[in-house]
Order: C-alpha cells, then sequence, then structure tokens
C-alpha cells in the first residue's frame, strides 16, 4: 500500500501534462462549454484521486504504528537520481505522520479548491493554463513535502514558488498582477537565498543530504524506518 504514494506524486503531474498538452486541443474540437466541463473534471480528479489514495496510505500508516512495529516510517526509492564522486542523490519519498498529514492537506484542500476554481474560471478564456498552473502547484508541493533529501526539497520550494508566480500573475496584461507577481517572485528569491546557503552548510557540517539519516545523527532514539525499493 506504501508504495501507492507514487501515484499520489504523480496524478497531479498527470493532470498538468493533460492541461498542458491537450488543453487547447479539447477546448477547439469540442467547444468552450462541454471542453470547458471536462478539463474542469480531469483537473479535479488527479487531486481528489490522490486525496483518497494518501487517506488509505495513512490509514496502514496508522495500523503500522500502532500494531506494534517499528514502521510509522517508510522510505521509498524510485531511482539514482544524481551520482556525482561520493554524492548519491536516490529520487525517494518518506512516509511518516508528518508527511501524510501534509500530505492530506494538499490533496484534500487542493482538491476543493480546483472543484471551486472550475466554476470560478468557468467565463476565463484560457481556461487550461489556469489549471495547468494549479496542477503543478500540488505536484510541487507534495515534492516539498515528501522528499526525503534536500535536494528534492529544495527542487519542491523552487517549484511551489514558480507556480505562485505563475497564478498571482496570471492575467498578466494588467499591469498590477504583473506587478504583484514580480514582487512575490523576488521575495522568493530572497527567501531562496537563505535556503540555498543553509543548504550548503547543512552538507557540510552533517555531510548528509537524507532527511531520515540527518535526523538519526540528531539523536538515534527519534525514529527508525524501514527502506522500499521499487
Amino acid at each position: 500500500i506504501f508504495k501507492n504514494i507514487w501515484w499520489v506524486l504523480f496524478l497531479p503531474i498527470l493532470g498538468f501534462l493533460v492541461q498542458s498538452l491537450a488543453g487547447k486541443i479539447v477546448l477547439d474540437s469540442l467547444g468552450p462549454k462541454v471542453g470547458k466541463r471536462l478539463l474542469g473534471t480531469l483537473a479535479v480528479l488527479p487531486i481528489a484521486g490522490a486525496f483518497f489514495l494518501a487517506v488509505q496510505i495513512t490509514q496502514a500508516l496508522w495500523n503500522a504504528t500502532h500494531g506494534g512495529h517499528n514502521e510509522y516510517s517508510q522510505i521509498l526509492t524510485l531511482f539514482e537520481w544524481i551520482t556525482v564522486g561520493n554524492l548519491s542523490v536516490p529520487f525517494e519519498v518518506r512516509v511518516d505522520a508528518l508527511s501524510m498529514t501534509m500530505t492530506l492537506i494538499i490533496t484534500g484542500i487542493g482538491a476543493l479548491i480546483h472543484l471551486y476554481a472550475t466554476g470560478y474560471m468557468a467565463e476565463e478564456k484560457d481556461y487550461p493554463r489556469f489549471f495547468t498552473y494549479l496542477n503543478l502547484f500540488i505536484a510541487a508541493m507534495l515534492l516539498l513535502v515528501l522528499g526525503n533529501n534536500l535536494v528534492l526539497l529544495f527542487v519542491g520550494w523552487e517549484g511551489v514558488g514558480v507556480c505562485s508566480y505563475l497564478l498571482i500573475g496570471f492575467w498578466y496584461k494588467d499591469l498590477k498582477n504583473s506587478f504583484a507577481a514580480n514582487k512575490a517572485f523576488i521575495v522568493n528569491r530572497i527567501g531562496d537565498w537563505g535556503l540555498t546557503l543553509a543548504l550548503f552548510f547543512i552538507i557540510t557540517m552533517v555531510v548528509n543530504i537524507n532527511l531520515g539519516d540527518m535526523a538519526l545523527q540528531a539523536d538515534p532514539r527519534l525514529l527508525s524506518y524501514d527502506v522500499i525499493l521499487p
């Protein structure tokens, strides 16, 4: 059941790809009314599906935790992502109480926001572009809270920043919206500088980018986890 976390992460990415690659084609072929209804459904379903999968995973995590086992934290590795010298950065996620709590909030509230936006943006001509940004925003937030190393955390953080910029400046022809988007982008870059500096300090001092291993170095009694390979 824990391997379904990959579907939780990839369903919003799938929604993003559908909206970005097929959105205008659907509108042109089916017409604005039917096309927007279909695209809205295809935008909401991946996030709602991710939420229901997250509920099942959380239930399994709860049962494992209260069953007398030390399985309340799971590490799932998809593949080795970056290997440079002695540095190895796997593409892996962490399933524990904190990450799943955040995942439930992101997918649950995110699904409701998507559902509300299908009506709120119903008269918008550039309908698929909005849901392209929104689906990608959910995917970036999930990567931020589920990533088990500092590199994935940083990628998720940057993705959230970019999507915030795109959504704030969605109506870019309005100068006020463009200025607001630029202001948010600049403020995020200041935060990025601090985060990047902190990451370099952590890697230099701890010589580790894995969040679980870093926690164990701080206190071996803090957690225990199982590693699940694909």
